[in-house]
């Protein structure tokens, strides 16, 4: 019901968030020789809440499903 916020680090590892298909994503990504990527596909709709993911890779990578 309400906007959420994820903070995601993958330090020499992998991080995978799975989040719904339909769902309003809002991505602020930092990579140092790592990788972040957005597989969603990332419907802006204004009634819907929206998922804020702020994710840090170093030598590592978070996908977002």
């Amino acid at each position: 019901k309400e906007d959420i916020y994820i903070k995601a680090l993958a330090m020499f590892g992998e991080v995978k968030i799975i989040t719904p298909k339909d769902q309003s994503i809002k991505l602020n990504a930092n990579k140092f020789f790592g990788s972040v990527q957005n597989n969603n596909k990332n419907i802006v709709d204004e009634n819907k809440k929206i998922i804020n993911i702020n994710a840090s890779a170093i030598f590592g990578g978070v996908d977002i499903i």
